[in-house]
């Protein structure tokens, strides 16, 4: 079977789309419980989250419970200096660092207390009915609980309160449909399928349910026995003329071709979608299941028009994002889109948000195509400057990325931000011919053997550039940055990056020079939508403060990392009789999970093209997992991907174990394990035991891969705080951890 012709044309879209995304940042606070069962939670809150006091009043509830499970469930008031209210926005009230006081509040004990066997509702009918009518009043609150925990993504909040459920009412089918959706969305496909099976037979026409054990069957390898689900279910339907029955029927018969073409009955599944296509055009779910039909088989044109039609209704759903990306991003897909959307100044926006959707799923290329054309159509705009110069980042294309940035501020020299000007900013910024002869090399085998680490000037960075600002400049003079200037400053910042990253000291300080002055005079750049190129700018400046102009013609060693890979990057240490320079090979945001088959979120994408650029059997040490411990491992948890934290950071562990273990092997790398830097007081504790799982992995890997064994130096003789002087700017280390770093090196 092969996808028809579209039957009609499809009108180019018009999107109604940001031009621009931006990765999240959190608020951190302490939420304290000061009578007795003392406790205090370290809460993460996204700056973005519009939630309410409420929210975070059930967030502290749900941990308060987990620590103390034989307490009574409570409910708190959260206050500062006075009781916060209810209604109002958390982010509205709540500043970063904070300190807020839970107290208890009023509760309904008959909504909360726990079921035992004691207090057991009566048994359902004989006929083992699960409508709301047969159940016991008194399960309600329960149930009303776990829907409200499953609607938050609270999956393990749900799952322990449906597990509880049918152990008293082992019938209750919508607590097992929800556990089969929870073990689903986890990949525990075999465990889905069990209790799909049992909420079928509670319910054997319930289409939602089928569908889920359709898509468990098949995801365990089962394509027969999922095809059969739906069939005998669309089979209870079929003959039924109600207008619910119709549409069930029509729902079924599109996730049977689904399942069918899914399970490689191609002809049968696509001729089954053609024909509910062919009755009406216009519903998106004949035409998502289409569309992903002709992905499968390549037929990008077809599938193009489908997906870009949908996203402009349905512009935050995942899988249609995903559809939409792969078409775009497979070859040709560019010029396919401008057959459907006229590239000009009008479109500009919607290209830029389609840039940054490609960009998600790891088209990187697409992505700058279409990011070089909002540029092009729209030469004033900041934003997609700033957008295309991190996505040429991303791609591993430094000298085009400072390129874009150079060009931009060059054609609008008379914008300023902080005081700077675009004009006097570019004038630092080095040309392309420059930045090529410039930007650090390995030095050849001759230069690097006569080298030694001299002492050379230092950057024109000035001491201070990048800190908090002190008590005299965070009074009244401080003011918050005009928001139309944001873009531009985040595009300055994203300059001084670079030539760090590319070690072009001597222009990345001159500019920090440049900006110092301004920027110390904006406030809470950090609570802003920069506020992660402000970060990279304030460490980056930090560090370039006592760094050398010229760089030593050193034999490299490579830090493969994250934001981590700055602190030791152009520093010096001895390693056998010589000494070798550290340099930098940044990977932006990346996660371990990333690493994992089948991921295909852009950091990823990233790492691949860093290391590509890396030399065949070069000496690396390698540096991630702190975005794991900072926002990763703890959500899965919540989220029931995982039954603990232990678990959890086996999981993670052992992807990125194994994808260095064959990295070593491809390219003959020597491959030397950084311990995640315990920086953060709120993940120090996850950070620790992260950190112990990976040491007894890597070194179950020798020889192929070598544990640094510092960890414990980093660390107060207590265990519980970061060793004195060790803090950079509250997220990084100091560069004086190198010592600890250069002791642990393995023989040469």
């Amino acid at each position: 079977w092969m996808p028809a012709a579209a039957p009609q044309p499809w009108p180019s879209a018009h999107c109604r789309l940001m031009s621009r995304t931006m990765p999240s940042e959190s608020l951190r606070f302490y939420i304290h419980h000061e009578n007795e069962p003392e406790f205090a939670l370290a809460v993460s809150w996204n700056v973005t989250d519009r939630r309410t006091v409420r929210d975070l009043s059930k967030h502290f509830a749900a941990a308060f419970a987990r620590a103390f499970p034989h307490h009574a469930p409570t409910n708190f008031t959260l206050a500062t200096e006075s009781k916060l209210p209810y209604s109002a926005c958390v982010c509205s009230c709540v500043h970063n660092g904070a300190d807020l006081f839970a107290t208890l509040a009023p509760v309904d004990a008959a909504a909360t207390a726990p079921i035992t066997a004691a207090a057991a509702p009566p048994k359902p009918a004989a006929t083992g009915s699960s409508s709301p009518a047969a159940i016991d009043a008194t399960l309600k609150p329960y149930l009303e609980a776990a829907d409200t925990a499953y609607k938050a993504r609270c999956y393990a909040k749900a799952k322990a309160i449906y597990t509880e459920l049918i152990t008293v009412v082992p019938t209750l089918g919508v607590a097992l449909y929800r556990l089969g959706e929870i073990e689903a969305q986890a990949g525990r496909h075999d465990d889905a399928c069990l209790l799909l099976e049992r909420a079928l037979k509670v319910d054997p026409a319930s289409v939602p349910v089928a569908i889920a054990l359709a898509k468990a069957q098949l995801a365990s390898g089962d394509a027969a026995e999922a095809a059969g689900v739906v069939k005998a279910t669309l089979a209870r339907w079929e003959g039924k003329t109600s207008a619910a029955a119709v549409a069930k029927v029509r729902t079924l018969k599109i996730e049977l071709g689904r399942t069918l073409f899914a399970g490689g009955a191609r002809q049968e599944g696509g001729q089954l979608l053609t024909e509910i296509l062919s009755q009406d055009m216009e519903k998106q779910d004949a035409l998502e299941a289409y569309g992903e039909a002709c992905v499968a088989l390549g037929q990008h044109d077809d599938a193009l028009k489908i997906f870009l039609r949908m996203v402009t209704t349905r512009s935050e759903d995942k899988h249609v994002r995903k559809m939409l990306a792969t078409s775009i991003g497979s070859p040709g897909g560019v010029e396919l889109l401008r057959s459907q959307l006229q590239f000009d100044a009008k479109s500009a926006s919607a290209l830029a948000f389609l840039a940054t959707m490609v960009k998600d799923f790891s088209h990187l290329e697409a992505a700058c195509a279409l990011y070089a054309e909002a540029v092009r159509l729209v030469p004033t705009s900041t934003s997609y400057a700033l957008n295309y110069a991190h996505t040429l980042e991303a791609n591993g294309r430094y000298a085009d990325a400072l390129g874009v940035i150079s060009t931009h501020l060059s054609s609008n020299g008379s914008r300023t931000a902080a005081g700077v000007a675009a004009s006097q900013v570019a004038a630092i910024l080095p040309k392309r011919r420059d930045f090529e002869a410039d930007r650090w090399r390995p030095p050849t085998e001759t230069a690097s053997a006569a080298a030694t680490a001299t002492t050379a000037a230092p950057t024109a960075a000035p001491h201070g550039a990048g800190d908090p600002l002190g008590p005299a400049e965070g009074g009244r003079s401080a003011k918050a940055a005009p928001p139309e200037e944001l873009d531009l400053l985040a595009l300055y910042f994203t300059a001084v990056k670079i030539l760090f990253v590319q070690g072009l000291l001597s222009a990345a300080g001159r500019l920090v020079a440049l900006l110092e002055p301004g920027c110390r005079t904006l406030a809470d750049l950090h609570l802003t939508l920069v506020r992660n190129e402000n970060a990279y700018y304030c460490c980056t400046a930090m560090l370039m403060a006592t760094l050398p102009e010229q760089l030593p013609a050193l034999a490299p060693l490579f830090v493969l990392g994250d934001s981590h890979s700055l602190s030791p990057a152009w520093r010096t240490v001895h390693w056998g009789d010589a000494p070798r320079l550290l340099v930098p090979a940044l990977v932006t945001g990346l996660k371990a999970w990333h690493l994992r088959d089948g991921s295909d979120f852009f950091p990823k994408a990233n790492f691949e093209s860093v290391v590509k650029a890396l030399p065949d059997g070069a000496d690396v040490i390698v540096a991630f997992g702190e975005i794991d411990c900072r926002e990763g491992l703890l959500v899965a948890v919540e989220r029931a991907k995982y039954a603990d934290l232990p678990e959890a950071i086996s999981t993670v562990v052992g992807i990125y174990v194994n994808v260095l273990r064959k990295l070593a092997a491809r390219r003959r790398f020597r491959l030397m394990i950084h311990p995640v830097p315990p920086v953060l007081n709120e993940t120090r504790a996850v950070v620790v035991q992260f950190n112990a799982a990976l040491r007894r992995a890597v070194e179950a890997a020798a020889p192929t891969l070598t544990w640094l064994d510092f960890f414990g130096a980093l660390l107060a003789p207590s265990g519980d705080a970061l060793a004195e002087g060790m803090a950079l700017d509250g997220t990084h280390m100091n560069p004086v951890y190198l010592r600890h770093l250069e002791t642990a090196l393995p023989s040469c």
